[in-house]
């Protein structure tokens, strides 16, 4: 870490032991790179237990109960937690719709607030809204949304340009209320890459540079690519060409 200085760290789950030994990693990660110490992001969806979130509300039970305050507050409980443990960046929350298993990748019904969008922009940006108040960088995932099928072994979410716009509508929605961070993941979305549909949308100018940043919206937060060294990106894509 000292020789390479990475702007940012991700913790994975076999980082994340306890509450007390992710503290001591964070504090050698910024010693490390004392010059120009990282960003230090981690997803609360998979290593809630071992920060001490245990018993902390689902995305899914805050979505069933309709109330931003109570998600609002959510978020703060959430942001005081990673930033004692040191973490500056939340990879969460999902603003994708629940949906049933589409080609075994749909998104987890825990981790989803709704399955429409109002809901999901309701609570999902008071949510946000909470994190950032207790001074910790919210990252929503999940972009563009569930597949809705699998061609040739690729996610893809194959739906018409009107129901497009309710899927990508609780993305646009953060984003033009000043979302800090969008992770786009491996779904092709055909209909609006058209002319390389099975292209993923992390890899994709069209859902990255159009949708999001596009459309007025003049967005100029930071957009992630999901995991380029993992399955479906891995499987079409080098990591060095899917960076670049």
């Amino acid at each position: 870490l000292a020789q390479v200085r990475p702007a940012g760290v991700v913790l994975r789950e076999e980082n994340v032991q306890n509450p007390d030994q992710t503290a001591r990693l964070t504090e050698q990660i910024r010693e490390a790179v004392e010059s120009a110490p990282p960003l230090i992001a981690a997803d609360p969806a998979r290593v809630a237990d071992a920060l001490g979130l245990k018993g902390a509300p689902s995305p899914a039970l805050l979505g069933s109960r309709r109330d931003a305050a109570a998600a609002r507050e959510a978020g703060r409980a959430l942001a005081k937690v990673c930033k004692a443990r040191g973490i500056s960046v939340v990879l969460g929350p999902n603003l994708s719709f629940s949906a049933p298993p589409a080609a075994g990748a749909a998104v987890p019904a825990r981790d989803a607030f709704a399955e429409d969008a109002a809901t999901v922009i309701a609570v999902g940006l008071s949510y946000i809204d909470g994190i950032m108040q207790g001074g910790v960088i919210p990252v929503a995932t999940g972009y563009p949304g569930p597949p809705t099928e699998e061609r040739e072994g690729y996610p893809v979410l194959a739906q018409d340009v009107n129901d497009l716009a309710q899927t990508l509508f609780p993305f646009t929605e953060a984003v033009s209320k000043g979302l800090l961070g969008v992770m786009a993941g491996p779904v092709a979305v055909p209909a609006l890459d058209n002319r390389f549909p099975q292209r993923p949308a992390a890899l994709s100018p069209v859902l990255v540079g159009g949708v999001l940043r596009g459309d007025g919206r003049d967005y100029d937060g930071v957009v992630l690519a999901s995991d380029v060294a993992a399955p479906p990106l891995a499987g079409r894509y080098a990591p060095e060409d899917a960076v670049v």
